[in-house]
């Protein structure tokens, strides 16, 4: 709430200023300008202030969301003022589709998002969306922070006009439903389960036999307390702060997607940040980007301790995940055959260097 305040006392300085601008016209005096939403400030001397909408999908509980509030104020702080960032949660902005489309207008600077929803712009982040791409956190962590991507980031920048300029980490997903327990794919059968409005996840579900339906994440819980739909996939920490524990009485650490955000930016607003402001924003991301990422793996554990004290928590092993693993390569196949033009193997190479490299250490 700190960051509201704070918003809310600038609103109230811009109209002070406003008036002691007609003020000082009356009186033959001049005034710096002062313009809104991502562009520069200035107060009348030389010191640009350069203002960061940023769009949060996750709820303000939500760690991620307190972690990217801690960011804002330590970005104001390390550059003395010149760079501020208010923090909207919760989808107050807009979905996925209206933050990406904000940045490219210039009414939004920032926010992070799933690579699911991106897909109504692009294929290129599609393979990361399979399920059981990654087969663990550190395989997705090096994955994301090699070259492959850093070539990918330069071509969403020029296609796009948005640029990761970081990889957090929503955690592993996981399955839960208000019907009965899951450990093997024949237990899919028939549930009516919500989706990211993403045809990857969609086309994965029902290869599982389930019934995919897909929605925002800010109607789910509505969904599920209806019984419109029977259960839903999301990581622990958004199990909890979305309160899904509430209305589902099973859960199942199917682990089928290590779901990793790219934390976005406007193109055109980070290129014309100074050199200096742009060192300390990519600096300070790259500082909370690994505390973020270690957090998730911290927290996964507890937070499924804490869903067991009220929901029926099914572990699977390794060989039940297996078969939940080969039951979803036809999913590869009709992604081969659906998108022939995007390299699939090639993304693949890249995630077996990346494991390749974590063992190595």
């Amino acid at each position: 709430m700190k960051k509201y305040r704070r918003f809310l006392a600038f609103c109230l300085s811009l109209v002070m200023m406003l008036s002691l601008f007609g003020c000082s016209n009356e009186q033959g005096g001049n005034s710096g300008d002062v313009q809104s939403g991502g562009e520069t400030s200035s107060g009348g001397g030389d010191q640009e202030v350069y203002e960061i909408t940023y769009s949060c999908t996750l709820a303000e509980s939500h760690m991620i969301t307190q972690l990217i509030m801690q960011l804002a104020e330590e970005l104001e702080e390390r550059t003395d003022g010149r760079m501020t960032m208010t923090v909207y949660p919760n989808n107050i902005l807009g979905d996925s589709r209206a933050n990406v489309e904000g940045m490219q207008n210039g009414s939004i600077q920032m926010g992070e998002m799933s690579t699911a929803p991106l897909s109504i712009f692009t294929d290129m982040l599609l393979p990361m969306t399979l399920p059981f791409f990654f087969d663990n956190f550190e395989t997705a962590y090096a994955f994301c922070d090699g070259e492959f991507v850093d070539e990918l980031e330069d071509r969403l920048a020029e296609e796009l006009g948005v640029r990761p300029i970081a990889w957090i980490s929503n955690g592993s997903r996981a399955l839960s439903n208000s019907k009965r327990p899951v450990s093997t794919p024949a237990d899919m059968n028939g549930l009516k389960l919500r989706v990211m409005e993403s045809e990857i996840y969609i086309k994965t579900f029902e290869t599982l036999g389930a019934s995919p339906v897909a929605m925002s994440l800010a109607e789910v819980f509505t969904a599920l307390q209806q019984g419109t739909v029977d259960g839903q996939d999301n990581p622990t920490g958004i199990f909890l702060s979305s309160k899904f524990n509430e209305v589902q009485g099973y859960f199942t650490d199917l682990n089928h997607s290590i779901d990793m955000c790219p934390v976005l930016i406007s193109e055109d607003f980070y290129q014309s940040l100074p050199d200096d402001l742009r060192q300390i924003l990519d600096d300070i991301w790259t500082e909370y980007t690994e505390v973020e990422r270690q957090q998730i793996i911290d927290n996964t554990e507890a937070e499924i301790e804490t869903i067991s004290e009220t929901v029926e928590v099914t572990r699977l092993t390794d060989e039940q995940r297996q078969a939940f693993k080969e039951a979803c390569e036809p999913v590869y196949e009709w992604f081969e055959a659906t998108y022939p033009d995007v390299d699939l193997q090639g993304y693949r190479d890249a995630v077996a260097a990346a494991a390749a490299s974590v063992k190595e250490g």
